[in-house]
């Protein structure tokens, strides 16, 4: 009877522990359809990737556990004041929209136009820049008061291909590249050089930000070409470039990542060198660029030489009567 008893126990316990082992298997979320799946594996199987390659599924598979991971790690605290600067940004929805993308969540069912009433879910423009030397003294990228109907478009074409989407300000690769900015170069401007490198870390892994992007030569390139292609000049894509270098030397110049990962470290280096030459191939467009700006702006409200000749010819008899009076005055001894 105890025999018994003790055997019944354990059927009951391994029922239980059968029953709870699915409930607290983590639903992995599929990047494409945006649903989340109890097993993963046999979703991408079935439906969004039925025709991958199966090295192609466990590399979503696990992209995807990392990624509840990081939700679970960084998803479940917020600090009041990052709620506060969201709060208070310009656009709050969309600002919200990043924080929680970055944090691993998936939003969906957002609108293709923003409402007439609502202030237009675009962050701030990367703004145009004259030519820099090739100095990197301060590290302060300039910035143009003045925004024109041009820009306007440029904001909603940038917004539109998603390049403005970027990873949240507070990861500590940003962080520390913030305080070294406004703290030892003493950058003014260090925040917009921080959203810079934070949209390029974003295109290069939406997932998570790290330093991995540097063994990405060829879509680093893609990155940037897209850049121009949307409309951006080469001044500024240039102003990205110099911020994503200054990044990097930052994390292989003051911090302790040569001893941690010597191998990285050396990619790092190799990376920076590579940017060295992007931008040697388009230093003489941007030269170009901003010679034709310069042209252009001594131009505005000049006169052509037909105009000139036109307003001398309307104005050659009433200039020569009032010369001629000031003869004649000259020339009368009453002439007051």
């Amino acid at each position: 009877m105890a025999s018994s008893a003790a055997s019944s126990s354990a059927a009951s316990s391994s029922a239980a522990a059968s029953a709870e082992q699915p409930r607290s298997r983590k639903f992995l979320l599929c990047p494409i359809c945006k649903k989340t799946h109890w097993s993963l594996p046999v979703h991408l199987r079935r439906s969004c990737m039925r025709t991958s390659s199966e090295a192609d599924i466990l590399a979503v598979v696990e992209s995807a556990k990392r990624a509840v991971s990081n939700l679970m790690r960084t998803g479940r605290v917020w600090e009041y004041s990052l709620l506060s600067r969201i709060m208070q940004s310009p656009d709050t929805i969309g600002r919200m929209i990043e924080e929680l993308e970055s944090r691993g969540n998936a939003v969906v069912g957002i609108p293709t136009e923003a409402p007439t009433a609502a202030v237009p879910a675009v962050p701030d423009v990367p703004v145009e820049a004259p030519a820099e030397s090739s100095s990197e003294s301060s590290g302060e990228l300039y910035q143009c008061p003045d925004t024109t109907k041009q820009g306007t478009s440029l904001r909603e074409r940038m917004a539109s291909l998603g390049y403005y989407k970027k990873h949240s300000l507070d990861h500590d690769l940003l962080v520390s590249f913030a305080k070294f900015l406004q703290f030892d170069m003493s950058n003014e401007n260090f925040k917009q050089e921080v959203e810079n490198v934070a949209r390029f870390l974003y295109f290069m892994d939406p997932q998570q930000a790290s330093l991995l992007f540097v063994r990405q030569h060829e879509k680093s390139r893609e990155y940037f070409l897209k850049l121009s292609e949307a409309g951006l000049s080469k001044q500024t894509v240039q102003n990205y470039i110099k911020s994503v270098k200054r990044f990097l030397k930052f994390h292989t110049g003051s911090t302790d990542l040569c001893f941690t990962d010597r191998v990285l470290h050396e990619d790092c280096k190799n990376y920076i060198s590579f940017l060295d030459n992007i931008q040697m191939a388009t230093s003489k467009q941007v030269s170009k660029e901003t010679t034709r700006k310069r042209f252009d702006t001594f131009q505005e409200g000049v006169l052509s030489s037909t105009q000139v000749t036109a307003v001398l010819a309307a104005a050659k008899k009433d200039f020569l009567a009032v010369i001629g009076k000031l003869h004649a005055g000259e020339c009368s001894p009453g002439h007051q």
